[in-house]
């Protein structure tokens, strides 16, 4: 039951989370009020908790977090996003000795999660450089915004410039959306992602329905999967 957000780690390195139940944010203000809200916090382990009826996003790690671990957790009934990887912070908030480039996450993970009902993304990856997404599965996310899992850039208004993610990797998945929504299984926004996008393993599965796949690069927001894998290479 907290004003905004439940947790809120401003530069603390090494938190550890484990076996918590975290949930019911933003009783004050429902429009910024995270369940777990880490901001340029190196090496966070998020650990086996239950984490639901969040005003908006479950947990992220932004704002350059190194190395931080979501792992073996169920997040439920998100406002926004399950898990965000990352998300643009003011310039203010990063350490430009350890991350010059202003990525938003650096080597961070999110496995073995279970992810449920979310209107945005289960997972989303923003200027993350080599995010880890392994061996989750999300259920009735993307409900009304972003994708199943979405990759985006962060925006700077030119200082720095825009940052994309790099060389992500996102293997042994399982997306399953509602019939109810016309959000995409995949969302791939415009100029995204450099280096290497590795997928592998992934299932997708529409309710009811016919899945398809965004690629923003070309323009193409009416793909199969096969579409998406010529597409994305």
């Amino acid at each position: 039951g907290s004003g905004r957000d439940c947790v809120k780690i401003p530069g603390a390195d090494n938190v550890t989370i484990r076996r918590c139940e975290i949930y019911d944010s933003g009783l004050r203000d429902p429009s910024n009020a995270e369940g777990i809200d880490n901001v340029n916090g190196d090496t966070m382990l998020v650990q086996d908790c239950y984490i639901h009826d969040i005003a908006t996003n479950g947990v992220y790690p932004k704002g350059g977090s190194i190395g931080s671990i979501i792992e073996r957790c169920l997040i439920r009934n998100c406002g926004q996003k399950g898990i965000s990887m990352a998300q643009s912070s003011g310039t203010a908030f990063y350490d430009t000795v350890a991350n010059p480039e202003y990525y938003g996450c650096r080597d961070c993970i999110a496995r073995n999660n279970i992810i449920e009902n979310c209107e945005g993304s289960g997972i989303d990856l923003e200027a993350a450089l080599r995010a880890r997404v392994y061996n989750n599965t999300l259920i009735n996310v993307a409900k009304s915004q972003q994708g199943g899992i979405r990759i985006s850039l962060s925006s700077f208004g030119g200082s720095p410039p825009d940052v994309p993610c790099r060389d992500c990797e996102i293997r042994n998945n399982i997306i399953v959306l509602s019939n109810a929504t016309a959000r995409p299984m995949l969302f791939m926004g415009a100029n995204s992602h450099t280096g290497t996008l590795t997928m592998s393993n992934n299932r997708y599965y529409k309710t009811g329905g016919t899945a398809v796949y965004w690629w923003e690069p070309t323009g193409q927001y009416t793909l199969n999967l096969a579409g998406w894998k010529t597409s994305s290479g």
